[in-house]
């Protein structure tokens, strides 16, 4: 009798062990499930918000492919204000400018959600650029995509061969020297302060050589204005930036 309990206890044992194993494997599975839907899920919105992103998506409202083209989105937007390009990178996007430098961290040109968000000039500035010096925003992107392509200037070479872009507004392209590029913080004050009197140019000039990586001087006349473009530096924390 007292063998034939052991052998039914053993029989319980054994069964709850099969059961339990038959648990931990389908959990196993399940886990396995799980993530690999999230990185489904975590490619395929990467790729979304690249496409999002990407430079392609604006080129028919782009200036030089038809003033129609460009004034429609204005009309679907009238917070569009121009146009930047630089040869030889992915920077080809409208501008915004907004009430602040908020809306446009995480909003496209047609006014819908976006996290890539858009090309935005400092709500502070001037929208027809008359300020002596206007900043021009966006975020750092993958896949070189908004401004992720101001990297490119880090590699001196590139710098030295790629001397010019172009801004468009009020009807017409206006030709920009790139004549300086800087890693800064968030804070610095020669960049980002934009209300600047002619009469400080002078200074201005002097303080952006100082903390210039690569600077290239040129004849400037008294009364230059000046365009900043900027936007994050990966792997340096929240502050870090290229200008």
């Amino acid at each position: 009798m007292a063998e034939k309990e052991v052998n039914v206890k053993r029989k319980i044992a054994k069964n709850l062990i099969h059961r339990a194993d038959r648990i931990l494997d389908g959990c196993i599975i399940s886990g396995i499930l799980l993530m690999l839907c999230y990185g489904g899920y975590a490619l395929w919105d990467t790729y979304q918000i690249e496409q999002t992103a990407s430079a392609e998506k604006f080129q028919t409202y782009r200036p030089d492919t038809g003033q129609d083209s460009f004034d429609s989105l204005k009309k679907e937007n009238p917070e569009v204000i121009g146009w930047i390009t630089v040869p030889d990178t992915e920077i080809d996007y409208p501008i915004v400018q907004a009430a602040d430098n908020s809306k446009y961290l995480n909003t496209d040109v047609k006014g819908e959600f976006a996290l890539c968000g858009s090309i935005f000039l400092d709500y502070r500035n001037a929208s027809d650029f008359s300020d002596v010096n206007s900043v021009i925003y966006g975020h750092y992107m993958q896949k070189e995509s908004m401004f992720g392509d101001l990297k490119l200037f880090a590699d001196e070479e590139f710098f030295q061969t790629h001397c010019y872009g172009e801004l468009y507004f009020n009807g017409q392209w206006h030709t920009l020297e790139l004549f300086s590029f800087c890693e800064v913080d968030a804070y610095q004050k020669t960049i980002y302060d934009v209300k600047k009197s002619p009469e400080e140019q002078a200074e201005y000039l002097k303080n952006l050589e100082q903390i210039s990586m690569y600077f290239r001087k040129l004849d400037m006349g008294t009364e230059e204005h000046f365009v900043s473009l900027s936007t994050c530096i990966p792997g340096k924390g929240t502050d870090g930036r290229y200008v």
